[in-house]
């Protein structure tokens, strides 16, 4: 598919959208308490170097119900920014 970038023999390569969701919805049984305690992870939690949550922040649910990308324990998250993207 791609000669300019090989990859290790036995490999393959594949579009994204094959082998992992992109952006899936909230689960249909997904029911939290608007008051509960939710971890949120803002940009800037997210370490430059490193890509781990450095300093996740834990909010109200009612702050991030509407507005904000759900994720779950073990997703993988990739910043949707141009910025992010450059290197």
């Amino acid at each position: 598919m791609n000669e300019k970038y090989p990859i290790p023999e036995g490999w393959r390569w594949v579009k994204l959208e094959e082998v992992c969701k992109i952006n899936p919805r909230r689960p249909k049984n997904f029911n939290r308490a608007y008051d509960a305690s939710t971890t949120f992870v803002p940009m800037v939690a997210v370490d430059e170097k490193t890509g781990t949550i450095a300093r996740p922040e834990v909010v109200p649910y009612s702050k991030v119900a509407k507005g904000y990308t759900y994720f779950e324990e073990n997703d993988v998250l990739f910043a949707k920014i141009i910025s992010c993207m450059k290197r």
